[in-house]
């Protein structure tokens, strides 16, 4: 028996962790002990707290959402 892909899902978009975040006055966010750098955006100067969704990729990777946009590779350091 094959594993056959599932047209038009995409698996790692589900299967992620997702929690929400307010940004830091250092337009920064904290996901488990880890601080993320939100880059600057044209949107906006700034996203000094704004509530944000983070998500968590089974392969290590991380991104933040705000509304319609995110930003899928994030500065990470240690807190």
């Amino acid at each position: 028996m094959a594993f056959v892909a599932v047209q038009g899902i995409d698996l790692r978009e589900i299967l992620c962790v997702q929690e929400d975040r307010q940004v830091d006055r250092d337009n920064t966010v904290i996901y488990r002990k880890l601080k993320l750098q939100i880059p600057s955006s044209p949107l906006r100067p700034h996203f000094v707290k704004a509530r944000v969704k983070v998500r968590e990729y089974h392969d290590g990777g991380y991104a933040i959402f705000h509304g319609p946009g995110y930003w899928p590779l994030m500065t990470r350091t240690a807190c």
